[in-house]
């Protein structure tokens, strides 16, 4: 029982630190990924760009880190008082270092995200007409 509970505890870990592993390497490496050729795009489907609002991203991985973090600490704990695997201290240095810049991320992210909310929410635009009619002035 201890050694599938250990198993799937690894597999969790694995599945996580991939999931971080992907996330940061799009967000290296999507500066250099080429545009798709033109000749092979549909004209009926335009190229459409995902487009995030700053902070959104880094403050999702940073979530996804530091809960990971916390899993993985939790995780030794439970490894530690049921068996004599030396592998809980390196699940806590695991944890620890996963929380740390996911902290850093979910904060900052976090930040970015409330700035740019509250400069969409001070420039709204709104359009109060006093007359029926479209008015154009060169």
């Amino acid at each position: 029982m201890k050694s599938v509970l250990v198993l799937a505890l690894l597999i969790v870990i694995a599945n996580s630190f991939s999931f971080a592993q992907l996330n940061s390497n799009l967000v290296a490496h999507s500066a250099y990924i080429s545009k798709p050729n033109p000749l092979f795009l549909s004209p009926d489907k335009p190229l459409q760009k995902e487009w995030l609002p700053p902070g959104y991203r880094m403050r999702r991985v940073g979530a996804t880190l530091t809960l990971a973090g916390c899993f993985l600490i939790g995780g030794a704990v439970i490894v530690k008082n049921n068996s004599t695997l030396p592998i809980s201290p390196a699940m806590v240095v695991g944890g620890v270092e996963m929380m740390v810049p996911g902290i850093i991320f979910w904060s900052k992210g976090a930040k970015k995200y409330r700035i740019y909310q509250a400069e969409q929410a001070s420039t709204a635009v709104s359009l109060q007409l006093k007359s029926n009619g479209v008015i154009y002035r060169f």
